[in-house]
């Protein structure tokens, strides 16, 4: 999946170090976005950046049906 951007957050300094790790040894910084924040301001942060994930969200969600741009657009969230 080419098109492919995680962002990924954790405010333990631990969870963020390892992350980082698995990024840099797998090749994939270019897609992964690894966050050490408080939950609420990373989600308000996510939901305020103009073309960032929610935008971009909310505009495929918004195209008329029958047009694609091939792109397919997944959220999720895993609160721990």
């Amino acid at each position: 999946m080419p098109h492919v951007q995680v962002y990924a957050n954790d405010l333990n300094p631990d969870s963020v170090y390892y992350m980082d790790k698995n990024v840099e040894l797998n090749r994939i910084a270019s897609k992964v976005h690894v966050f050490r924040m408080d939950g609420r301001e990373f989600v308000r942060l996510l939901l305020a950046t103009p073309g960032g994930p929610a935008h971009r969200m909310e505009q495929l969600r918004e195209s008329p049906q029958g047009e694609s741009s091939g792109e397919s657009t997944r959220g999720g969230c895993m609160c721990a």
